[in-house]
């Protein structure tokens, strides 16, 4: 009997048994549970907390410059901050770009919410985003009402059940 050694599937294999312990020894975000608190700089170079935005609904945006999807979302976060100025915050979380890239991105596509730079990935982590975009929106109190990979088709609904 001849076994064949395929890389591609130790790889795979490995990647994918690192992943599962990772996320074993992350805290499990769930809705109805408290965000957890996290601390990150802004393009301005100013530290950004969570709790700086309490008593608002927040939108918690992960994305990277180079995502398609997060290209096209970035549309609908710029409509959403203008249909909500100022009952509504969107915090853009950019996983480990250049504050360089990620100026220009927001230049040419005419950012009008607050972006985080998330340089080591640990609020990607804290929050166990494992893929861009990523979406978790909290009510007023700081509680995750909702987590996906985009904004909900029928978000207005839901920012009117927040009490915005």
């Amino acid at each position: 009997m001849i076994i064949k050694i395929r890389p591609k599937k130790i790889l795979f294999s490995i990647v994918l048994a690192m992943l599962s312990i990772a996320v074993a020894y992350s805290e499990e975000i769930k809705i109805n549970t408290k965000a957890p608190e996290f601390n990150l700089i802004d393009l301005e170079g100013n530290r950004v907390s969570l709790k700086d935005y309490s008593g608002k609904a927040i939108v918690l945006y992960f994305w990277t410059t180079w995502c398609p999807h997060c290209k096209k979302e970035t549309s609908r976060l710029i409509k959403l901050k203008q249909e909500f100025p100022d009952k509504l915050e969107i915090l853009a979380i950019n996983y480990k770009e250049s504050i360089g890239r990620v100026k220009n991105f927001a230049l040419k596509y005419g950012i009008n919410y607050k972006i985080l730079l998330d340089n080591k990935g640990e609020v990607f982590r804290l929050y166990n985003i494992i893929g861009v975009p990523g979406v978790v929106i909290l009510d007023r109190e700081g509680f995750i009402q909702f987590i996906w990979s985009e904004l909900p088709k029928d978000y207005k609904e839901i920012f009117k059940k927040l009490s915005m």
